[in-house]
């Protein structure tokens, strides 16, 4: 599966403006790729070109499958072949749940692609398991909340086993404990030799791509890893928010030049901190659920800090050798 976009332009019917401008990329096989960007960036309508459901004007996308076949999003000749290989969870669940019961939408995409009953079953069970929506295969799609639609949304792509997939803020509605399910499942299927695109406007989650690409005012502003994102001044202009992971992270990779992490987990932070510092810590390393100290206080050592459930170091201070 090779995905390339060259010179991408798109704007919406009755508007003079563009969404997208002269955007050109390429994804090979098997890659994992987050793309960010604040609201109104173009995240949205690039995965609409990429599947067809908008056709760029000028530009133009091509997507080649493991048989060597060019497909064309534009070309309605290509369209259902395309859609046979590239598998899409929109924004809005709503928009691509068909099924009058659970179970129905999820068959809906296998049974299209002429698989036999036994094996439709099989693969509904599957993803209805990994949705955590086993219990309610025979209740109507309406009657779940907005999350579990969501889940339901990604059930019917896992269900038609495309080698590609494209999910465009597939979590929004969906608890921290779906999506850190969601990350694993993302991890899982690039392990598998997936190719992967993630639409997301949060960082830390784009953080355990090895590729970002990121979109401001319909224009392509940066391509690297997310370990080089976060260096770039223009991240606040760009419209994103510094959590304070993200703060932490970044005043250490100014402080030690080619200090990174693979994940913004506190506890994994908190290791890779603990390796860098050569001598002795003051005290060993522990986790602490809230730092509260009297003031003036003594510091505590490294510290791996779960602040409240969250993936912050909020309030962590540091003292060994090399870190103020």
């Amino acid at each position: 599966m090779f995905i390339d976009v060259r010179s991408l332009t798109y704007g919406y019917p009755l508007s003079t403006e563009s969404v997208l401008s002269n955007i050109s990329f390429s994804i090979q096989s098997g890659e994992y790729v987050a793309i960010l960007g604040a609201n109104g960036s173009g995240k949205s309508t690039l995965i609409k070109c990429l599947n067809g459901l908008c056709t760029p004007s000028p530009g133009m996308v091509r997507i080649t499958d493991d048989r060597g076949a060019v497909l064309d999003p534009g070309n309605g000749a290509t369209l259902r072949a395309l859609r046979q290989v590239v598998g899409t969870v929109l924004q809005r669940s709503d928009d691509q749940i068909v099924g009058s019961v659970v179970e129905e939408d999820v068959a809906f995409g296998p049974e299209n692609l002429g698989f036999s009953p036994a094996e439709v079953q099989s693969r509904c069970t599957r993803a209805l398991r990994w949705a955590g929506l086993e219990d309610s295969r025979t209740r109507s799609p309406q009657l779940l909340s907005g999350g579990e639609k969501q889940r339901l949304a990604i059930a019917g792509v896992l269900a038609m086993d495309p080698p590609a997939l494209l999910f465009d803020e597939a979590t929004s509605m969906i608890d921290p404990s779906g999506r850190r399910s969601f990350l694993d499942l993302l991890d899982d299927l690039v392990g598998q030799g997936k190719t992967v695109l993630t639409v997301t406007h949060d960082i830390e989650e784009a953080y355990r791509a090895p590729r970002c690409l990121v979109f401001s005012s319909g224009c392509l502003v940066f391509d690297g890893t997310p370990q080089e994102l976060i260096t770039k001044p223009e991240l606040e202009r760009w419209g994103f928010r510094l959590s304070d992971s993200l703060r932490t992270l970044r005043n250490l990779s100014a402080r030690w030049g080619d200090f990174s992490v693979d994940s913004l987990e506190p506890a994994v932070m908190g290791r890779a901190i603990a390796h860098r510092v050569k001598e002795p810590l003051f005290s060993p390393p522990r986790e602490v659920t809230e730092l509260d100290f009297p003031v003036p206080h003594p510091k505590p050592g490294v510290v791996e800090c779960v602040h409240l459930g969250h993936r912050y170091l909020r309030g962590t201070e540091f003292e060994a050798p090399g870190i103020q």
